[in-house]
């Protein structure tokens, strides 16, 4: 018999995790002084919570580890995702109590009727409860590869499929707005895997930024309202493709100098053409880039170096002579550098003899180098343009319709 005792003992003893479930209840919660509902959770997971009754009071769940003092919990309706922190209603509840001994449900406030208190503790996950928040997963009720989202902020734990974000195989598509970071020189928003530097960011506000590895601390271009810029030094290119722009490019154009672009054809850099701006009406049009022999001041009518190939310098008093003007250079190069010849455009040329009245013949100076003066009389080969403006004072500038005849 004493053998017998010992064993339903050990047995009354022995710690709930060496069964699948345990029940305990029910409970009566009558007044202010009703001992607490209790059930033993060691080695369980959930704890169910069913509340009856008529009643106005506020009961607190509770958990504790082997007898120490116990704390508060929270418990999760069966018919919400969102954890709280007493039970004031009827209804069924759960709670979280894994690596807790007890679970305890107690009456911390009390004005009348009575509750009662069913508790059942199992291994089983609840989803949607927690004693430290609560969550739900909706299963496969969205579109194939649709991500995941939570239902709001604040902590929830909601998870349900997003339709306007899928996944497919190797294709993210997007059926709402992207919203990325600013990004900078070094980490552009929008970027390549093993090239950080390649991408495009917020260049400003209301510009957009496109950079590239090889200008990873200056931007290549950058598109703000109506205008694409691009910084010095970047071309602008065409393939003879009409598909493929990685296609070898045959045409570019590059920026020389300010209102001064040149055209090309990307072999070896050689500059094919220019295509002059024009400033207010004065020094614009298209011609050749030539190299100068020496320093001109421009803008000045030139001519062919005949001593050097393929180089010019400034006309002489004494260049009166049919086929010698080949155009006007617009810049000042120094000995050796790129003149910009104009001969087909808009250009400022400074009066050197006598005066000049619209729509006369424009020839070169017979009195200071460099300079030009005007005539009523056509004479074929001489003629570098015509006077868009009269002048009648020596040493000032008036436009010149560039075209040789």
């Amino acid at each position: 018999m004493k053998q017998l005792l010992k064993l339903v003992l050990l047995a009354a003893l022995a710690p709930p995790a060496l069964f699948a479930q345990g029940t305990a209840g029910p409970f009566t919660i009558s007044s202010s002084s009703s001992p607490c509902a209790t059930i033993a959770t060691t080695g369980q997971s959930t704890v169910g919570i069913n509340v009856s009754g008529t009643f106005t009071l506020t009961l607190q769940p509770e958990v504790s580890i082997r007898g120490q003092a116990a704390a508060n919990t929270q418990v999760t309706p069966s018919t919400s995702s969102t954890a709280q922190s007493t039970i004031t209603s009827t209804g069924v509840y759960t709670a979280n109590v894994a690596g807790f001994d007890t679970f305890l449900v107690c009456v911390t406030a009390y004005t009348s009727g009575t509750a009662t208190i069913y508790l059942n503790s199992t291994k089983a996950i609840a989803t949607g409860s927690g004693g430290g928040g609560s969550g739900t997963v909706s299963a496969n009720n969205g579109s194939a590869g649709a991500m995941a989202q939570y239902a709001s902020a604040g902590g929830s734990t909601t998870v349900s499929p997003d339709a306007n974000w899928v996944d497919a195989s190797s294709v993210l598509t997007a059926a709402e707005p992207i919203v990325v970071p600013v990004g900078g020189a070094a980490n552009a928003s929008l970027r390549f895997a093993g090239d950080t530097n390649t991408g495009i960011r917020q260049g400003g506000a209301g510009n957009i930024t496109l950079q590239s590895s090889g200008n990873s601390n200056n931007p290549v271009a950058r598109f703000g309202g109506t205008v694409l810029t691009l910084v010095s030094g970047v071309n602008m290119g065409w393939t003879s493709s009409g598909t493929d722009p990685t296609v070898a490019q045959d045409t570019q154009l590059t920026r020389l100098a300010a209102n001064i672009v040149g055209v090309n054809n990307n072999s070896g850099g050689a500059i094919g053409g220019t295509v002059l701006a024009g400033q207010n009406g004065g020094n614009g049009g298209h011609g050749v880039i030539m190299n100068a022999t020496s320093a001109i001041t421009g803008p000045a009518p030139v001519k062919l170096d005949t001593s050097n190939a393929n180089q010019i310098v400034i006309t002489t008093t004494t260049d009166t002579g049919a086929g010698i003007p080949v155009g006007v250079v617009v810049n000042s190069p120094g000995a050796g550098a790129n003149g910009y010849v104009v001969t087909s455009g808009v250009v400022a040329l400074t009066l050197g003899t006598g005066t000049c009245s619209i729509g006369q013949f424009v020839i070169v100076d017979t009195t200071t180098n460099g300079r030009v003066q005007c005539t009523g009389t056509y004479s074929a080969g001489t003629v570098i343009g015509k006077a868009m403006a009269a002048q009648a004072s020596v040493g000032s500038t008036f436009n010149v319709l560039v075209g040789l005849r």
